[in-house]
């Protein structure tokens, strides 16, 4: 992440270095959805700064709010509180006049900067502990530019499909909380070695405890025309501040979160590959987020190749504002969706708690399924009722009242044999080159 290299010229004594735990932000008002930034909740627009650019456009959209909005778009919940309201406005404005956010961390970046710019002046015995502060600074640093990469994506995430589009920012959220518990954990290891590398190599006197000092990471390197006499105070702040580093507590902010970061802690990943790594996303989950519907794919599909439209991405460029490889779509679509004999409105329950219709997968496992108020999904699986079909949705896991919690499949589209057949057809007058893979793919479904 690019910090501003604000400097921090207050002095509070014992202010601590703490790096706040995550909430879900997510504001629904109406049909307009608004989403926080995780990393940096005033920095509306993205750009990695909080300026009066951030608060002119929750001004805008107060004074004259989106009509129906396609795309998520600037993430206006500065406050959290799940209310859009002129004190989202007002924090950054408060924040651009009193800065406060990130200050410790911003400081934290200056310093690592000036110890690989004199890395050459520090004494041998302090450079191990050095290394390894610039490494886990530099590592949240690239971890942060990633996460900010995939923000900057799920701006233009569609609103249609919002199941997926909450899913996916929770994986945002977990991530940017990850990178900064790594960051904390990190810094309070070598916390001891920086105390014994001050005292040992700078002659630095420990801190009596109990004694009072000023606010750490107020090192300015402008200061000095020496290196040398620098790198002293340098390690002093350093001692004072990583002793204050509170090691997080995790689990109980986010959903899961405490299995994701055990399985971080237990891999021999690096911080930035397993955050890269969680966030990707498949070409199906790509499309999903744009707002796909694969039953909206195929019609599309065949409405162009009736108008004589011979390669597959002259119709989803256009259409979908996206390339896809069909085949490797297909195979991505699969490995999601829910293959089994569809069971329609014939299923009852206690109390009335259930959909009526269930899938019976190849596992022999049974799964809900709701079709919402669509007439045209109900008809298709009236047509395919006690056939195999293929199930395009998203799961939610439903509380009951007179049964357990239950999860049922939200579905999207129905894909039977008609849908199937329809687009091996179609399939056969496009250009080879994108249809010849996917034809092998489509034949060993056996939906018959």
């Amino acid at each position: 992440m690019k910090m501003n290299r604000r400097k921090n010229n207050r002095s509070t004594s014992g202010a601590k270095l703490y790096l706040e735990s995550l909430e879900a932000r997510r504001l629904l008002a109406a049909d307009f959805v608004v989403f926080q930034n995780p990393i940096l909740p005033h920095d509306v627009n993205l750009d990695e700064h909080i300026s009066p650019a951030d608060a002119l456009a929750i001004i805008n959209e107060l004074n004259i709010p989106t009509a129906n909005p396609l795309n998520v778009g600037t993430f206006l919940d500065t406050t959290g509180d799940d209310v859009l309201t002129p004190i989202d406005a007002l924090t950054i404005i408060n924040e651009i006049n009193e800065p406060s956010v990130d200050d410790e961390l911003a400081s934290l970046m200056l310093t690592r900067d000036y110890l690989f710019q004199e890395f050459d002046q520090i004494p041998e015995t302090a450079e191990p502990v050095a290394t390894k502060f610039n490494s886990l600074l530099t590592n949240y640093e690239s971890t942060s530019d990633s996460i900010y990469a995939s923000l900057r994506s799920f701006r233009e995430y569609s609103l249609n499909n919002l199941v997926e589009l909450t899913e996916y920012y929770s994986k945002l959220e977990q991530a940017t909380l990850m990178n900064r518990d790594t960051l904390n954990r990190g810094l309070a290891s070598i916390a001891s070695e920086v105390k014994t590398v001050s005292a040992n190599s700078f002659g630095n006197v420990p801190d009596q405890p109990g004694s009072d000092f000023a606010t750490p990471y107020e090192f300015d390197p402008t200061e000095y025309d020496d290196p040398a006499l620098a790198l002293p105070e340098l390690f002093e702040e350093l001692d004072q501040g990583l002793d204050q580093v509170d090691v997080p507590t995790y689990g109980d902010v986010l959903d899961n979160y405490d299995e994701i970061y055990q399985t971080y802690e237990d891999s021999n990943y690096e911080i930035d590959v397993f955050v890269t790594e969680s966030l990707d996303v498949s070409q199906y989950e790509e499309f999903v987020l744009h707002g796909g519907n694969v039953g909206d794919l195929l019609d599309t599909l065949e409405q162009g190749t009736d108008a004589g439209i011979t390669t597959v991405n002259e119709v989803l460029d256009l259409e979908y504002g996206t390339e896809l490889e069909l085949d490797s779509f297909f195979d991505d679509f699969l490995d999601t969706a829910y293959i089994g004999e569809l069971i329609y409105n014939d299923m009852v329950a206690i109390g009335g708690e259930t959909t009526g219709s269930v899938v019976l997968l190849g596992d022999q496992s049974i799964l809900e399924v709701d079709f919402g108020n669509s007439e045209s999904l109900h008809e298709l699986a009236a047509k395919y009722d006690n056939q195999v079909v293929i199930l395009e949705g998203a799961s939610t896991i439903v509380a009951g009242v007179e049964m357990p919690d239950r999860t049922v499949i939200q579905v999207r589209a129905i894909l039977g044999t008609g849908e199937m057949e329809s687009l091996e057809s179609t399939l056969k007058t496009l250009d080879p080159l994108d249809s010849h893979a996917l034809l092998p793919i489509l034949n060993n479904l056996n939906l018959g």
